[in-house]
C-alpha cells in the first residue's frame, strides 16, 4: 500500500496541485491564485499526497485581521473521492490551526447539494449571514454590441483609499452591506482595511454610484480570473439601485475589453441580492447578453465559532 502524507503545499507542487484537475467545469481559478496562495501571510496551502502523487487541496485563509477561519479551493482528485481523504485533510488543516490564538469564527460559503445535503446542520449549528442570487452569462466581446449612448449616471472608480473610506460611513454600509460582510469573488470578509487586499486583488476594479445625498448607493465589483474556457469575471453587485445597473455592466465590459483578446469566451459570473435578481436578469437579457448554464444559482455565507 502506498504511503498516505499531508503537509503544507510549496511553491514547487504547482504541476501536482494542476495535475489534479479542473474542478470547476472549465471555470477553475486555483491556477490563477495559487501563487498568491503561496505568497500570501495569511494563507497555508496543504496537499494530500499518496506515493509521489498529489491527490488533493485545500488553502486556509486567516482573515479580519486574522480572526476568521475560512476555507477555500479544495479538490480531490477524481479517482479518489468518495474514501474519506478530503475529510483527514480538512481535519489536518484545522488541527494545524487550532492553536493560533486569533482565530474565533470560521466562515464557510455553501450552494447547491453541499447546502441542500446540510442546510438542517447548518442552519441549526452556525449563524447565516447572508443569501446571493447567482445568474450566470456568456458572450463573445467580438459579438457584443455595447449601447453607445451616454452614460446618465457618473460612475466612479473606487481605489484602495476610496474603498476605506467607505467603510467608514456607517449609513453606506448599512445599505450596501446589511450583513456586515463584503462577499467577493465567494470570500466574505468584514468591513476592515486590511481586508480591502482580498476585495481589489490584481486585476479587480471597482465601480461606485451615489444618489441624490451623494451616498454610494450601488457598489460593483469585477474580478476576472483566467480559466480554461477563457475569462471567468466574478461580478459581485451591492446596493439595490436597479436604475444604475445597465451603467456598470456596460462600463464593466469595456474593462472586460481592455483587458482581454475580442475571441476569448467570457463566463459572467453575477451575485446579487435576491430582490435585485431579476431586475439584473432583465437588463443583461436587452442587452442580448445570454445566460450560460452553470450552477451554483445561489450562495450562503454561514458563520460559526472556530473549534
Amino acid at each position: 500500500m502506498s504511503n498516505h502524507l499531508i503537509r503544507q503545499a510549496t511553491v514547487e507542487d504547482f504541476d501536482g496541485v494542476m495535475n489534479i484537475g479542473d474542478v470547476y467545469f472549465g471555470l477553475d481559478y486555483l491556477r490563477h491564485v495559487y501563487h498568491t496562495i503561496m505568497d500570501d501571510p495569511n494563507a497555508t496551502g496543504y496537499v494530500y499526497v499518496i506515493g509521489e502523487e498529489i491527490i488533493g487541496f485545500t488553502s486556509i485563509y486567516r482573515l479580519d485581521d486574522g480572526i476568521t477561519f475560512f476555507v477555500r479551493a479544495s479538490r480531490i482528485k477524481s479517482g479518489f473521492r468518495g474514501k474519506g481523504l478530503y475529510g483527514k485533510l480538512l481535519h489536518y488543516a484545522c488541527e494545524d490551526h487550532k492553536n493560533i490564538e486569533s482565530i474565533q469564527y470560521e466562515a464557510m460559503v455553501v450552494h447547491g447539494v453541499t447546502y441542500e445535503s446540510k442546510r438542517l446542520n447548518l442552519e441549526n449549528n452556525h449563524t447565516q449571514l447572508v443569501q446571493k442570487s447567482v445568474l450566470n452569462y456568456h458572450l463573445k466581446l467580438e459579438r457584443m454590441k455595447v449601447p453607445g449612448q451616454p452614460l446618465d449616471a457618473i460612475l466612479e472608480t473606487f481605489d484602495s483609499a476610496e474603498m476605506t473610506s467607505l467603510f467608514v460611513d456607517k449609513k453606506a454600509c448599512e445599505a450596501l452591506f446589511p450583513s456586515g460582510r463584503v462577499i467577493t469573488d465567494w470570500v466574505p470578509l468584514r468591513l476592515l482595511p486590511s481586508n480591502v487586499r482580498y476585495i481589489l486583488t490584481a486585476g479587480a476594479i471597482a465601480l461606485a454610484s451615489r444618489n441624490e445625498n451623494t451616498r454610494v448607493s450601488l457598489l460593483t465589483i469585477g474580478t476576472p480570473v483566467p480559466c480554461q474556457l477563457g475569462l471567468r469575471y466574478c461580478l459581485d453587485i451591492f446596493g439595490n439601485d436597479g436604475t444604475v445597473f445597465q451603467e456598470h455592466v456596460i462600463r464593466h465590459i469595456e474593462y472586460i475589453k481592455n483587458i482581454t483578446d475580442k475571441n476569448t469566451m467570457i463566463v459572467i459570473m453575477i451575485v446579487v441580492d435576491p430582490c435585485l435578481a431579476s431586475v439584473v436578469d432583465k437588463q443583461l437579457s436587452d442587452m442580448d447578453i445570454p445566460p450560460y448554464d452553470f450552477h451554483p444559482k445561489s450562495i450562503t455565507v454561514f458563520e460559526d465559532s472556530f473549534k
